[in-house]
């Protein structure tokens, strides 16, 4: 995510993976690779959000799909037990981590096509 960190749509993705982890005194999160002792502090976020990346770019369905799991009240209990937080509103996460990737992939290929040229 360096290509855009500082870009609203990047800055947007991990205020939201912030409050979610803020809201379980960061015991819960938006993935559970975020929520191992491995990470710690912003990494946590750091992590929610790349992972969140990633599956959008393996598939924006998949990404809808996994989003809803974590909107989804019938897996409150297990999702507290393995570290994910619920998510009120799916499709905004789902269409704010969509910006993200579109602003990093206009970002490489500008940096590309143009070499010292940013969107920043």
């Amino acid at each position: 995510m360096d290509l855009t960190a500082s870009a609203p749509e990047t800055q947007s993705l991990l205020t939201e993976a912030a409050t979610s982890r803020r809201a379980s005194q960061h015991n819960a999160g938006l993935t559970v690779i975020g929520s191992h002792p491995f990470y710690s502090g912003d990494d946590k976020v750091l992590e929610d959000a790349t992972e969140l990346v990633a599956m959008h770019l393996w598939s924006p369905d998949y990404l809808t799909s996994y989003v809803n799991f974590l909107a989804d009240r019938r897996y409150d209990d297990y999702r507290s037990q393995i570290g994910l937080a619920r998510v009120a509103d799916p499709s905004a996460l789902t269409k704010r981590v969509a910006l993200t990737v579109d602003r990093a992939l206009v970002a490489d290929r500008a940096a590309a096509i143009a070499p010292g040229y940013s969107l920043e």
